[in-house]
């Protein structure tokens, strides 16, 4: 919905009660709507949300769209930081993985066989591995984050929404840009990109990312030793071959190799542990028997927290008269590790190492026609296989004794076969109709065994397979019709699907039921708009859900499990606005309110703090039947955000250079972490800033910046079980200067 595609900066504004929200709604769209004598326009944003390039004013879907230039404007560096920028929308960091939410819809389970309710493409490949779903910017063009189910082109397990990540095309003229940047905690970055032409027909980008952080954010009060710092870097190199005018081949490859970063290290938010412990004074203190260096025998020996990405990607692209043919091929192989002490406490009780394998292989064939008539299709195929495998998941600590250890050694195999189509009709130049279709086969498969370990020796081994095949049709239909030349609105139905799955966490060698598929309708009624001689873009949007079987997340014993409840009712309203206005200045913002909530889930799992005063103990209405938890709100899921935006750019007289200035703010009400609602996170305000001064001749750039200025505390990730209530804090202010020389 926020268009902040080419805006040049951003602001937020802190606010505590919905109230005073509503109120800063308010003056935003009171000062959008303010007419200004001005030539300045907004500059025309394209996107491919229906597979082909096509002005995002006129697409009728709920969309954000940025550039890699607005990314940068606002803070925004990884995906962990998108919720700064995207309405509705909640991006965390969860042990390794990104857990997006949009809309109240995501999935908060990043075991092997699961994936997102909202699903990441780059470059067009779908990221089926959560964990390896934190991206950082530095070559990208654009971001486009789609909102709802998508039932046709964007359909893989996609009930919550699509993030779609393109990076930047190879240019035959030579240019590029080194970046050096220094902050607290002792962090250096490196940052460089590069695009030359080699022959008459092809060129060549490349881009590299270095970080170093010497200082931890938190300090293991057990170990005495930093934790929550990042050490890595990341290259991509990109080809763009155009044998003839008709023809188009891009190959891209990709390496990431990084250490530790924040999601990794919990502490006791409330009540005691399992085994007693109290929470510490201060959220900057971690305290954790099992840290950095204490995970021995793994080929990531010292490692607290590991990620190794490659990748390969070849898309083809041929025109033959009045249709585009397109291929789409991705190739995948990545190894996370990572150790969870799952206890949070000084005493070994439950102790984690998991090695995640992931290799993924998928292939997609897009028909296009580019008919000039009233008429146009598009019809496709889409093939996944992928297999994601724990060697191994091991536990151990007092909590398994007499064993020495338990060792999860199994592979979650899914195999997707989808065929789509749609197309569109213009009854007259003014009113359209989409209708499209998918129907989708998943494949998964779960196979492996569980090893008990005892005296040093592996005691018992015991195998297990199953397998299961879902297939669903899904669909979308929409109505568009322009008000007038400037003013369109739409109204559509879609129904989402995600396939079931097996949970991973094998502890009992006894493979458990899989997990029912999660099935959703989408209603959307929405607008967009552009007023004051193209200054000023508005989009607003009204949207219902109706889920069946939502797929949610249940913290155990050596990790957690995924279980279906029964509906939920999802509906809510965005409003969002994007003005230029002279002397440089550009004001962006979003608002949405959002309304998710249980409307029949009689057996759910809920907890409260144990009267002996060790752990959590099972909240029941009868014993064993589970609660009733109807009415409660869909884990993750805030009434109220806002975010907004201003910026400046002010060219100094006499051929001085010019200065930017960035100023951003987003706004989150609170939201509970669980189902039960018991745990919640409060509200919260973020506010990232920056300034920087360009030379005349545009190569030298000097920025000083900084994120969560107000050092405002909130949680990356929360969990309550029956171990304990647990949180993650998330990222401290932090600050810094940067030098960036242009060639």
């Amino acid at each position: 919905m926020v268009n902040i595609y080419k805006s040049k900066l951003g602001v937020y504004m802190k606010t505590k009660t919905s109230g005073n929200i509503v109120a800063s709604a308010t003056i935003l769209i009171t000062c959008l709507s303010v007419s200004f004598n001005v030539p300045a326009q907004l500059e025309e944003i394209i996107v491919t949300a229906q597979k082909r390039s096509e002005n995002i004013m006129t697409v009728p879907i709920s969309i954000t769209a940025i550039s890699g230039e607005s990314l940068l404007d606002a803070g925004v560096r990884t995906t962990d930081d998108l919720q700064a920028v995207v309405p509705a929308a909640s991006f965390r960091k969860q042990i390794s993985a990104f857990v997006p939410f949009i809309r109240g819809i995501g999935s908060q389970n990043t075991a092997i066989g699961t994936e997102a309710s909202v699903a990441m493409y780059v470059d067009g490949i779908y990221q089926s591995l959560p964990v390896s779903n934190a991206i950082g910017f530095n070559n990208i063009e654009r971001i486009e984050v789609l909102k709802g189910p998508q039932g046709t082109l964007f359909g893989r397990n996609a009930t919550g929404g699509a993030i779609n990540i393109f990076t930047k095309d190879p240019e035959h003229e030579s240019s590029g840009t080194l970046k050096l940047g220094y902050g607290n905690y002792e962090t250096f970055n490196v940052d460089f990109f590069g695009t030359t032409g080699l022959t008459e027909d092809l060129a060549v980008n490349a881009a590299v990312q270095y970080e170093d952080q010497g200082e931890g954010y938190f300090n293991d009060t057990i170990n005495d030793t930093d934790v929550s710092k990042k050490d890595g870097y990341s290259a991509r190199v990109k080809l763009l071959w155009t044998p003839g005018e008709n023809t188009e081949v891009r190959l891209s490859a990709s390496f990431e190799d990084t250490e530790g970063g924040v999601g990794g290290q919990r502490v006791i938010s409330s009540g005691t542990n399992v085994l007693g412990n109290m929470p510490l004074a201060g959220n900057k203190q971690i305290q954790q028997n099992y840290t950095y260096g204490t995970n021995t025998g793994s080929e990531f020996e010292g490692a607290d927290l590991e990620l190794e990405s490659r990748a390969v990607t070849l898309r083809i692209d041929h025109d033959i008269g009045n249709h585009s043919l397109v291929s789409i091929t991705g190739w995948l192989d990545q190894d996370s590790f990572y150790i969870v002490d799952q206890d949070v406490g000084p005493l070994p009780g439950i102790d984690a190492d998991l090695t995640h394998r992931n290799k993924q292989v998928s292939q997609e064939i897009q028909v296009l026609s580019n008919y000039d008539g009233r008429f146009n299709w598009i019809a496709g195929y889409y093939f996944l296989n992928a297999e994601h495998d724990y060697d191994p998941l091991r536990l151990k600590g007092i909590f398994f004794l007499p064993l020495d250890f338990i060792d999860i050694r199994n592979t979650a195999e899914t195999t997707s076969h989808a065929g789509f189509v749609e197309g569109n009709y213009k009854f007259t130049d003014a009113t359209k109709l989409t209708v499209g279709f998918r129907y989708t086969e998943d494949k998964k498969e779960l196979r492996g065994r569980t090893d008990y370990g005892a005296g040093g020796f592996i005691a018992n081994s015991v195998p297990y397979s199953g397998s299961k095949t879902w297939s669903e049709p899904t669909w979308r239909a929409v109505l568009d019709h322009w008000i007038t030349d400037d003013v369109m609105a739409y109204a559509s139905y879609t129904r989402g699907f995600k396939a079931g799955s097996f949970n991973g966490v094998v502890t009992s060698g006894v493979l458990g039921a899989p997990v029912n598929p999660e099935t959703m309708d989408g209603y959307e009624i929405g607008f967009k708009g552009q007023f004051l001689d193209n200054s000023l873009a508005l989009t607003g949007a009204v949207y219902y859900y109706e889920i069946d079987d939502l797929q949610y997340s249940q913290q155990i014993v050596g990790g957690s499990i995924q279980r279906n409840a029964a509906e939920a009712e999802v509906k809510g309203f965005e409003l969002s606005g994007q003005l230029v206005m002279t002397g440089g200045f550009s004001l962006s913002g979003g608002l949405a309110y959002t309304d998710a909530e249980f409307v029949d889930f009689p057996n759910g799992l809920a907890t409260i703090p144990n009267p002996a005063g060790v752990g959590n103990i099972p909240d029941e209405d009868v014993p064993g039947q589970g609660k009733d938890l109807t009415g409660n709100t869909v884990p993750r899921t805030s009434d109220w955000t806002l975010n907004l935006a201003l910026g400046h750019e002010w060219v100094l007289d006499n051929n001085a250079g010019a200065v930017n200035s960035t100023l951003t703010y987003y706004y989150n009400d609170g939201h509970p972490w669980e189902a039960d609602n018991r745990v919640r996170e409060d509200s919260y305000s973020l506010v990232n800033a920056k300034i920087g001064y360009t030379n005349p001749t545009g190569r030298y750039t000097v920025e000083i910046w900084g994120k969560n200025l107000t050092e405002e505390e909130y949680s990356s990730y929360t969990t309550s079980s029956l171990l304990q209530d647990a949180t993650t804090p998330s990222v401290p202010r932090t600050y810094g200067v940067s030098l960036t020389v242009s060639f």
